[in-house]
């Protein structure tokens, strides 16, 4: 309840600020929903949600959102932010070539 009306007080800034003081504001709720959840506290829950596909949970959580917007989920991940991944490891071996 709390996390829909910061999402609430942020939408109703959208109509006193300007555009990108809002969507900072997003970003900083979606990176403390990901805090609350145990996660790192500067990545988002989309970010953490690619990351952990192999789990049920999050792989659900990416399919609704690439419903919305196509490939969200990994075009959001940050590599530097949170638990490194697979993959991460990976593109470090290739830019070291």
């Amino acid at each position: 309840m709390i996390f829909y009306s910061l999402v609430l007080i942020a939408i109703l800034l959208l109509f006193r600020s300007g555009r990108w003081y809002v969507w900072n504001v997003l970003i900083g709720i979606d990176q403390l929903g990901n805090a609350l959840l145990g996660g790192d506290h500067d990545e988002t829950i989309s970010s953490r949600a690619h990351k952990n596909r192999h789990k049920w949970y999050w792989d659900a959580l990416c399919y609704l959102l690439e419903k919305v917007d196509p490939n969200h989920c990994e075009r959001v991940v940050e590599l530097d932010e949170g638990d490194k991944y697979p993959i991460n490891s990976e593109i470090e071996n290739d830019q070291k070539k």
